[in-house]
This record gives C-alpha cells, structure tokens and sequence, in this order.
C-alpha cells in the first residue's frame, strides 16, 4: 500500500471516528460505509449499512446539517435520485473547533482588560 492510500485509509478512518463520536453509532456507520464505498443513494446505504431506511435517513440528516454529507443528483431512466458523498476535510475540521473556542476566550478576555 502506498503512503498516499495509508494516509487516505488513515484519515478516512479518524473522520469516522469523529463522526460516531460526536453524533452516535449510526453515523458513525454511514459515514464508514461512505468513506470505504463512495457516493452512494440512500436505498444502497441501507442495504449496506444494514440500518432500516428511516434510522439511515436520519442520520444523513444530522450529518447533512453539520456540513459532512454532500449530496449530488443522479438521474437514472425518468428518475432522479440523490447519491450521498462523505466530506472528510469538513469531519476533519472538527478536531479544531477547541482551538477556535480557546482563541476567542482569549480575545474577549483580553478585549476587556
């Protein structure tokens, strides 16, 4: 394995990681299973993930609010549907959002003294 897939599978790994920490289990699953298989609809998310379609839908939801689901439209034979691609550089963000608490504690502090 090369050192770009390693830390590719690394990143992908961590991203997952965070997620299921920060939004529960079942986010955490989608977010794995999209990480390892790509853009994926939500009839096929289920199918892998092995969540019933309303508790794989709402975790979507959750993730889609926090900015870590893109959703990209595909029509297929007069239909259309949406596939679902993780965000790992916006799940990745999140191990800095201490840091940007920290930096504004200390400007205000240091704003009113």
């Amino acid at each position: 394995m090369t050192r770009t897939k390693l830390r590719e599978t690394e990143a992908s790994a961590l991203a997952c990681d965070i997620v299921a920490d920060a939004f529960g289990h079942d986010c955490g699953l989608v977010c794995r299973v999209l990480a390892q298989r790509g853009s994926m609809t939500l009839r096929e998310l289920a199918r892998e993930t092995h969540l019933r379609s309303s508790r794989c839908q709402q975790a979507i939801l959750v993730m889609i609010r926090h900015n870590n689901i893109r959703i990209m439209q595909q029509e297929n034979n007069d239909e259309e549907d949406n596939l679902y691609q993780i965000n790992l550089e916006a799940v990745l963000y999140r191990l800095r959002y201490p840091r940007y608490l920290l930096h504004i504690r200390a400007s205000i502090v240091s704003s009113t003294i």
